[in-house]
């Protein structure tokens, strides 16, 4: 679900537009379990959409560093790359603790389950 950006980001020369990025998506997500954060990025691009759904994203070649969040899951507050901070509220607490959630359970266990199966990591799991 890409974000349809109020002003797109546009590069044009004399002649002809080099690029014109109308939209920005989550596309790269980091978890620190030590640190306990979460930065999810968010470059600007074009969306295919079809049918009021979106199929597609691809990012522009010529869009400045993609946007970032970086959130505590400490302090609960998070602060923006283009310096923009707050607190979460409790339903945005809530939709934090979904996405750590989705990490631990669909990302975390299997990754450490694959490297324990290929002998990487020699052990027992014990799951999350």
């Amino acid at each position: 679900m890409p974000i349809q950006l109020a002003t797109p980001f546009n590069i044009s020369g004399p002649s002809i537009t080099a690029e014109n990025d109308p939209h920005a998506a989550a596309t790269k997500f980091t978890v620190d379990m030590d640190a306990e954060t979460l930065v999810i990025w968010f470059p600007l691009g074009t969306a295919t959409v079809v049918s009021g759904k979106s199929t597609a994203f691809v990012p522009g070649l010529l869009a400045s560093a993609p946007h970032s969040i970086q959130f505590s899951l400490v302090s609960n507050t998070w602060t923006a790359s283009n310096g923009q901070q707050g607190t979460l509220t409790a339903a945005q607490i809530s939709a934090v603790q979904t996405i750590m959630s989705g990490v631990a359970t669909a990302i975390r266990n299997p990754a450490e389950s694959f490297a324990q199966s290929v002998g990487v990591l020699n052990g027992t799991i014990v799951p999350w």
